[in-house]
């Protein structure tokens, strides 16, 4: 039988389309420069580095014993860093689907890290510092269990004025998981969605700080101001489920914008007499725990 000769070239195209897209995991080996040899498709840096779009040879791929690549520059692939925590140089603007950490103490220092609908997940116990930007629309995932308190550090940090991120949602599997967020645009611009679906989200920037006003779903978890003085959190928020705002000693958190609370619970736990939550407006009458 006579296969036509468009069906052919059609096939062939399609699997090159396919091969393309698909996604690969790279791992972090570190340094400033091309790596020689072959790896183990593991992450086991011996050196700060640098993450660039595809220049310097320091990632090591699968299967174990291939030769180090360049980051491949797409929104479909894996950047997994382990071993020991190292800092991280991201030059220039970097796309990637998936940060994977799960080591403590790794630090992302400049440029731009690219996301189209990405996550970060962190695996660790504490201490992952993102002061690179952050663009696009990403999930913070938080899975490694930590007791962090109210005055502690957290699991992770993000301290960008990240103008392009268009939504953030924090996803973690415990309320103890903090993320820090120690800028007034760390979420993104005013009118970006942001989602605390579990975990804390530690307002973390200098005293007297107006946030960005987001378009916020408490889908649970905590809202904490960390930092003495009077903070406020603005734009317009919906609960979708029982959800907690608190802060520390001498903090005083005002929320400010319309909050839908609808048939879910808001508590407001200040974690000492001398700090206060203040709620501007509401937009339903549930009913509000107070504990001081």
């Amino acid at each position: 039988m006579k296969i036509p000769r468009n069906t052919i070239f059609g096939a062939l195209f399609l699997m090159a389309l396919q091969a393309s897209t698909s996604a690969a995991t790279l791992y972090w080996d570190g340094g400033t420069v091309n790596l020689t040899g072959t790896g183990n498709a593991a992450s086991n840096p011996a050196a700060n580095g640098t993450w660039d779009s595809g220049t310097i040879r320091n990632w090591d791929p699968e299967p174990s014993g291939s030769a180090f690549v360049a980051w491949s520059n797409s929104f479909a692939d894996t950047a997994v860093f382990a071993g020991t925590a190292r800092a991280v140089t991201v030059s220039g603007t970097v796309q990637v689907g998936t940060v994977s950490v799960s080591s403590s103490n790794y630090v992302f220092n400049t440029g731009t890290l690219a996301f189209s609908a990405g996550s970060i997940n962190v695996n660790a116990t504490t201490n992952v510092a993102f002061n690179s930007a952050l663009s696009g629309s990403l999930v913070f995932n938080a899975t490694g269990n930590t007791t962090n308190t109210a005055q502690a550090g957290g699991i992770g940090t993000v301290s960008a004025n990240n103008t392009a991120l268009t939504s953030f949602e924090l996803n973690t599997n415990g309320l103890g998981n903090q993320l820090l967020v120690s800028n007034a645009g760390s979420l993104g611009p005013a009118g970006s969605t942001v989602k605390i679906t579990r975990g804390i989200v530690g307002l973390s920037a200098s005293a007297n700080t107006t946030y960005n006003a987001w378009s916020t779903n408490f889908a649970g978890g905590i809202l904490r101001l960390r930092i003495v003085g009077t903070s406020t959190y603005a734009g317009n928020g919906t609960l979708t489920a029982n959800t907690e705002f608190a802060s520390i000693a001498a903090a005083n958190l005002a929320y400010s914008g319309n909050l839908a609370l609808g048939t879910h619970t808001l508590t407001l736990a200040p974690t000492s007499s001398t700090g206060a939550v203040t709620i501007l407006s509401i937009q339903a009458k549930p009913p509000i725990a107070w504990w001081i």
